[in-house]
């Protein structure tokens, strides 16, 4: 493969500095996409693998990766400043020269961040291209979610109580993002059905073993209920974060990303459903 050029830089944005890195290959005539990294608002960075090693493999197959390391929510900082500083990088890659469309995507409370921006563009919010396609990773999009299935919460080992646990802590991770109760959450932090079901065309990339997988699976079913192109691919075996790891099935998720972003979709996964097929990148 072709060597991976990287180029890390700081955008102006409205809260301050916004730090990206590009990646790409000298040879690299593919998609681009914006990648989010994941950390339940709070934490990570642009070094974390889910980051860091899932961008250089997409950059190995030939497609033009920036990651944005977002403001986390540390009890200080809220939305929408973290959603702000993806905006900032998502309007400054769509003002690329040669950037025509470009593809948004996130891994957990990333892939919650791409789909937020998403919203807040489609609402006349804010400005900015509306996205080729989304590409989310276990993704997060409900504070209030329901249960994993029993055989869910049997390979994670929970009790019922610490299930309850679980989905009380997923409501106070909201919570910090939003500074307040989720209860007025905005359509860009808990999107409604008919929010999710306007999206653009998604991969979506569901851990097996995963207590957020209630959230990933209602997206896929308001996308199917919308008749609305989505693309559903279960990971056998992985857990919450597979991707932030250099286990098979991260790197079996990250064949799966190129490959849609080469618009040829995934022959192993559920099927496209609604529209014509997967995007064909630019």
């Amino acid at each position: 493969m072709a060597e991976v050029t990287i180029r890390d830089l700081a955008l102006d944005g409205p809260h301050g500095p916004v730090p990206v890195r590009e990646y790409g290959t000298a040879a690299s005539g593919g998609a681009h996409l914006l990648w989010v990294h994941g950390g339940g608002f709070g934490h990570g960075d642009l070094d974390m693998p889910e980051s860091d090693r899932v961008a250089r493999r997409l950059a190995e197959h030939g497609h033009h990766v920036l990651a944005v390391d977002y403001r986390l929510a540390d009890g200080a900082t809220h939305y929408p400043v973290p959603s702000d500083d993806v905006l900032t990088a998502w309007q400054w890659l769509g003002e690329r020269p040669g950037v025509s469309r470009a593809h948004l995507g996130g891994a957990s409370a990333g892939a919650n961040l791409a789909v937020g921006v998403t919203v807040r563009i489609a609402a006349g919010q804010v400005p900015g291209p509306r996205p080729a396609s989304l590409v989310l990773a276990y993704p997060t999009l409900h504070a209030r979610q329901d249960p994993p299935d029993p055989q869910v919460c049997a390979a994670l080992e929970l009790t019922p109580e610490q299930v309850a646990d679980e989905l009380t802590g997923i409501r106070q991770m909201y919570e910090n993002y939003l500074g307040g109760p989720v209860d007025a959450a905005p359509a860009a932090v808990v999107p409604a059905p008919s929010d999710l079901a306007a999206l653009p065309p998604a991969l979506v990339l569901i851990s097996e073993y995963d207590i957020f997988r209630p959230s990933a699976e209602a997206l896929v079913a308001a996308r199917r209920t919308a008749g609305r192109p989505v693309w559903r691919h279960l990971e056998p075996g992985a857990r919450h974060g597979h991707l932030n790891t250099a286990e098979p099935d991260a790197d079996r998720s990250i064949a799966r990303i190129a490959s849609w972003l080469d618009g040829k979709g995934d022959s192993d996964g559920d099927g496209w459903s609604g529209g014509d097929g997967p995007p064909v990148r630019p």
